[in-house]
């Protein structure tokens, strides 16, 4: 596996979570935007970097608390998006654990 497909999948993320920012209710975007941190959820396993993405799309999701009027997404209160308690062994997490909102 290319160790760049983390990367490339955390930026289409921050594309998501920008837009959504500005258009909260867009289901399709955020249906997407789940899609991108499940499939991050799995690669962080192969790749440790993938962690690091996370946690900071977890600081992002987490601004849009503050910034928007109704968030779709909060940090888990265990561990973030990444669903990895800090302290655990990241392996054994299997899906990206978050949150939802009502709008």
């Amino acid at each position: 596996m290319n160790p760049f497909l983390s990367f490339c999948l955390y930026v289409a993320a921050r594309v998501f979570v920008q837009y959504l920012k500005s258009r909260p209710k867009d289901e399709q975007v955020r249906a997407s935007l789940q899609f991108l941190l499940t499939a991050m959820g799995h690669i962080k396993k192969k790749n440790p970097l993938t962690e690091s993405f996370l946690v900071q799309l977890d600081v992002d999701l987490a601004g849009m608390l503050a910034d928007g009027p109704a968030p779709m997404f909060a940090s888990h209160p265990g561990g973030g998006c990444s669903g990895v308690k800090p302290g655990s062994d990241p392996a054994s997490a299997g899906k990206v654990s978050l949150t939802a909102y009502v709008v």
